[in-house]
């Protein structure tokens, strides 16, 4: 299971906005997630994914921490063993 509680301060073209994340994600479902342009869909996915920092909260997987503010714990992408493909150019190239 994936727990998500996170917090993270951005700017869009409509200026700037708190990104606020909780959710719970069992293993073996599919989810989705959309909304407009802007609204921080791919910065969650970075955060997800280590590529970016939460400005606070916490991410785990199956019980480890990935991310924890308080704790100063923020394990390497390349030690969280998840992928994603970014939308840009990345499906369908041609």
């Amino acid at each position: 299971m994936i727990v998500v509680d996170i917090r993270k301060r951005l700017e869009s073209t409509e200026g700037p906005f708190e990104l606020v994340v909780q959710c719970k994600l069992s293993p073996g479902r599919i989810i989705s997630f959309f909304g407009k342009s802007g609204v921080g869909k791919t910065s969650f996915l970075r955060m997800l994914a280590g590529l970016m920092k939460p400005d606070e909260g916490q991410i785990s997987v199956n019980g480890k921490l990935w991310f924890h503010s308080e704790k100063g714990i923020n394990i390497r992408p390349q030690d969280r063993r998840l992928g994603f493909v970014m939308q840009n150019g990345g499906l369908f190239p041609h």
